[in-house]
């Protein structure tokens, strides 16, 4: 039996500190979309964007409201490569209508070929058919986005339980797409990449105007829980959803008056 001391140091031990807002803001009530259904035991709150004024939200294995609602679907080892394959068939989808459309413009319209022209495609919404089903789709820095309706949500988890393992075998993975020159690009006054611990940093002004930085919490993760290298998509996916969360964390932290960062 252990002795009264190693019990109180093993009950301090599972306390979880909480974090509290320096600056409490007003109390309200807000009406906050959720989706509910699968095997999520109670609803979860979705995190939504608007694209061009059709709300969406993002598609993602380490987010909080896919795994919940479809943690009884055990048909593949992973989630996120089942979401890897999904997102290529979608894109495929989304860029054979895409091609259709353009051969039945007249001939004299000129067609916009650029790279850039061609990205702006994916970054709109777009309704697609696939495996029996319809939904709206988007992609922002490769990330897949659905529209935030009933709709458009139970549609992609009926598509995603259509899937079988050997059709995500399928799926080779990815080469891995992070470089130092992307790092750069991404580097601003308020956030950076570094490459040692993988991790992103912000740079802020607290209130009494000094200059200070954290990278706390926001390490980038290279493995599974089951110590398996990630895919490099899936990688890219994850790194990308803790830059999202830096910008909201330096929002959040900094008191100069600089404009704050947008999410979309």
């Amino acid at each position: 039996m252990d002795s009264p001391a190693v019990e109180t140091a093993k009950r301090r031990s599972k306390r979880k500190l909480q974090k509290h807002n320096s600056q409490p803001h007003d109390v309200e009530l807000r009406d906050v979309l959720c989706v509910a259904g699968g095997w999520a035991r109670r609803p979860v709150p979705l995190e939504t964007q608007e694209f061009q004024g059709c709300r969406m939200t993002a598609v993602s294995a380490t987010g909080h409201w896919l795994p919940q609602v479809l943690q009884g679907f055990c048909r593949t080892e992973a989630l996120g490569t089942l979401l890897r394959q999904l997102n290529s068939d979608l894109h495929r989808c989304v860029a054979e209508a895409e091609s259709q459309s353009k051969h039945a413009q007249q001939v004299g319209e000129a067609p916009s070929g650029s790279k850039q022209a061609s990205r702006k495609i994916f970054r709109e919404p777009h309704c697609v058919a696939f495996r029996g089903s319809e939904l709206t789709v988007a992609w922002r820095r490769k990330v897949l986005f659905v529209e935030a309706t009933s709709k458009s949500v139970a549609a992609l988890v009926s598509i995603i339980k259509t899937y079988t393992k050997t059709d995500v075998e399928k799926c080779q993975p990815a080469k891995a797409e992070s470089s130092e020159q992307d790092a750069k690009t991404e580097n601003t006054r308020e956030i950076r990449w570094l490459f040692g611990p993988k991790s992103w940093c912000i740079h802020y002004e607290d209130e009494n105007g000094k200059q200070r930085s954290s990278s706390r919490g926001l390490s980038v993760p290279t493995t599974t829980f089951q110590g398996e290298a990630l895919p490099s998509e899936e990688y890219m996916r994850v790194r990308e959803d803790v830059r999202i969360k830096a910008m909201k964390l330096w929002n959040s932290l900094d008191r100069s008056n600089r404009e704050r960062l947008a999410l979309a």
